[in-house]
């Protein structure tokens, strides 16, 4: 009877064990492709913000959550476009730094300067009018199978260029990009703060 008795407490341990493993996934056995999980910045004692990335005297003042830009077949094409308005009375600089899936490190950064009042269309990879007569444009053909998110600044100075109005949209085409099926605005979303839900 003993034995039997130790045995129910044995099993009862490594049931114990086994639960407390299963609710404790390890790297390798978990589904975010091994991405190591930790709690919010908000919720870690006095953790401060990851530096946000940004070109040298630029400040990311946005956050696209989501983009996509594809070209990998023909009748299924995807370009984002990136409309900055620049709301001050100086010339200002700005960017948009793209970076693929869960990575934190940005695959293109593409750059211009905005004339005062004025705006540009900063875009995933080249594309022209009718569809979006691009200022710029990632390099080397664009992203062509890539989806992510994206960052949007502009200059740390003079104070006014903070006040930059930002429009992103993914334009799904067909084709050579000859025929516009349709678009999709984009969330853009203060940098560290949440969206409103909409």
């Amino acid at each position: 009877m003993r034995s039997y008795a130790r045995s129910l407490q044995l099993f009862a341990t490594a049931a114990v064990l086994m639960l407390g493993a299963a609710a404790a996934p390890s790297r390798a056995a978990s589904s975010d492709g091994g991405v190591q999980q930790s709690a919010p910045l908000a919720d870690q004692a006095g953790a401060q913000p990851a530096a946000l990335p940004a070109p040298t005297g630029q400040a990311a003042r946005y956050v696209i959550p989501f983009y996509t830009s594809q070209t990998v077949f023909s009748t299924a094409r995807s370009v984002t476009v990136v409309g900055i308005f620049n709301n001050s009375n100086v010339a200002c600089s700005v960017f948009v730094q793209f970076q693929f899936a869960s990575q934190t490190s940005s695959i293109c950064t593409i750059t211009a300067t905005v004339p005062a009042r004025t705006s540009a269309q900063l875009c995933s990879r080249p594309v022209g009018d009718p569809l979006a007569p691009c200022n710029a444009s990632c390099p080397g053909g664009g992203l062509t199978f890539n989806t992510g998110h994206a960052y949007v600044g502009s200059s740390t100075a003079p104070p006014g260029c903070k006040t930059i109005a930002v429009d992103p949209r993914i334009y799904y085409t067909t084709g050579s990009d000859s025929v516009i099926l349709g678009s999709s605005q984009l969330s853009l979303v203060p940098v560290n703060a949440a969206n409103k839900g909409d």
